[in-house]
């Protein structure tokens, strides 16, 4: 990891724990082709800022969003008032 690559990591990390957003950026490297790519799928800033679309029905959370997400896990986005996909991904509570 390059010196600039763990300065953007610290910022974000600080910027969460004061309650700002976080700021998501395109690393080119990241996406298709490299190495991860057989493993991962690298969100873009565009997926990670898309506000969840949450509804309320009888007590229980439902994310309309596309989402692989359990009971507990779906508790800790009301409990944290998550806003967009990037939130749950980079989530703080862990």
């Amino acid at each position: 990891m390059e010196w600039n690559e763990v300065k953007v990591i610290k910022l974000t990390e600080a910027l969460i724990q004061e309650g700002i957003n976080a700021i998501f950026i395109e690393l080119i490297e990241l996406r298709g082709g490299s190495e991860f790519s057989p493993f991962y799928r690298v969100l873009s800033p565009t997926e990670l800022n898309e506000p969840l679309v949450i509804r309320d029905s009888k007590g229980r959370i439902i994310v309309e969003n596309k989402n692989e997400l359990n009971d507990a896990e779906l508790g800790l986005i009301k409990y944290f008032n998550s806003k967009t996909v990037g939130d749950i991904v980079f989530n703080y509570w862990d």
